[in-house]
């Protein structure tokens, strides 16, 4: 393989900022715990509005969609749990009373509000 060195890239301003530069994912999961919590993590350097933004379970048996208006800050997250009721914040989604994912290797799938899949994480 040739590949050009990424030195053009170090040039540019940093001022250019493109809109590949989503950097929202699923940075851990803990399944087995009572709650469950996804942890999702906006490593950009811009906040994200995650409207119409959708975790799911191994396909759409459960999918959680967040809610209308929820922005995520750059170098900030937010955790979803399930498995117990709370007061959501801009930090913490409740999602689900009961618990959602199975201890058998189920996958958290993060889709944007296109439906392209921007992240997944087993559990452990």
């Amino acid at each position: 393989k040739n590949e050009s060195p990424p030195a053009a890239e170090s040039t540019m301003p940093s001022t250019m900022v493109t809109s590949g530069s989503v950097n929202i994912q699923i940075t851990s999961i803990d399944c087995k715990s009572k709650p469950e919590i996804v942890t999702i993590e906006n490593t950009g350097d811009s906040s994200q509005d995650l409207t119409g933004w959708k975790i799911e379970d191994d396909g759409p048996k459960y999918t959680f969609n967040f809610p209308v208006g929820f922005s995520l800050e750059p170098e900030s997250l937010v955790k979803l749990i399930s498995g117990e009721s709370g007061d959501n914040s801009n930090k913490t989604i409740y999602w689900k009373s009961r618990t959602v994912w199975n201890n058998d290797g189920d996958t958290a799938s993060l889709f944007n509000s296109t439906g392209k899949l921007m992240s997944a994480m087993k559990c452990p």
